[in-house]
């Protein structure tokens, strides 16, 4: 290409129409490439992990069994290992730390627990372990042996998780009603409320005598809504009698 060519070539606009494609393009790369990667990560926080059960046994303690999910692991050198009671093979430089997630916070009052490799026995995944979602408490991690009502086992065994996954259902709908009572029902009267709070301070501030009969208005509506708010304080410890009718 001659001089006069590449010179007219460049006065067309041509290489910087390439030029901004191919930036285009690049960014349009990366963009994907960071969404890619941030499904990647993301979503497997949210996908369910194996749970896994270890036999684990400190120093001077029986051993238990740990169920759980594996969060984390780190290398945690001999020296850090030996300030805590833990004796390395002569040579054994380093070991490994796992982090799980034991949930049961109202068993264990934590969620993860970091254990140390040289008191982990063989890990295994069975396949009859439950990770449970709750409401509190965090998850609910180990076996359903049965589903009682009210104390009393009422199916044991094999039969145990379909009639749980019927009673979890049940419990759903009730929290469902639980929250639109609340929201609902309970939000209007908490806002008749507030609404008498208010013109009662406009009266105050009017100077309108207590004795009057607006005040008397006020403090019969007040009442109305009183007793309102009593009965459906009624209607929700019933339903939340019948939610905690059943345990597993």
């Amino acid at each position: 290409m001659s001089n006069k060519s590449f010179s007219s070539w460049m006065k067309s606009g041509s290489p910087w129409v390439w030029l901004n494609a191919g930036a285009v393009s690049i960014s349009l790369v990366m963009v994907v490439g960071l969404l890619l990667l941030i499904a990647v990560r993301g979503l497997s926080h949210f996908w369910p992990a194996d749970i896994m059960a270890i036999p684990y046994t400190e120093p001077g303690k029986e051993v238990i069994t740990l169920v759980g999910e594996a969060i984390d692991s780190e290398v945690v050198s001999a020296k850090q290992l030996s300030r805590v009671g833990i004796e390395l093979p002569e040579g054994q430089a380093s070991a490994e730390r796992l982090l799980i997630k034991v949930g049961n916070r109202d068993y264990f009052g934590l969620d993860f627990r970091w254990i140390n490799q040289p008191w982990m026995g063989e890990v295994s995944y069975p396949a009859e372990l439950l990770a449970i979602e709750r409401r509190e408490w965090g998850e609910f991690y180990g076996y359903l042996s049965s589903v009682k009502q009210q104390g009393e086992i009422v199916v044991s065994g094999d039969a145990a998780f379909a009639e749980l996954q019927h009673r979890l259902i049940r419990s759903n709908n009730l929290v469902g009603d639980i929250k639109s009572l609340a929201k609902n029902e309970m939000g209007k009267i908490n806002a008749g409320l507030e609404e008498l709070r208010l013109e009662k301070r406009k009266l105050e501030l009017r100077s309108v005598a207590d004795t009057s009969i607006q005040f008397a208005e006020l403090a019969e509506a007040e009442k109305l809504l009183d007793v309102s708010y009593k009965d459906l304080q009624n209607k929700l410890a019933a339903l939340y009698k019948e939610l905690n009718r059943d345990q597993m």
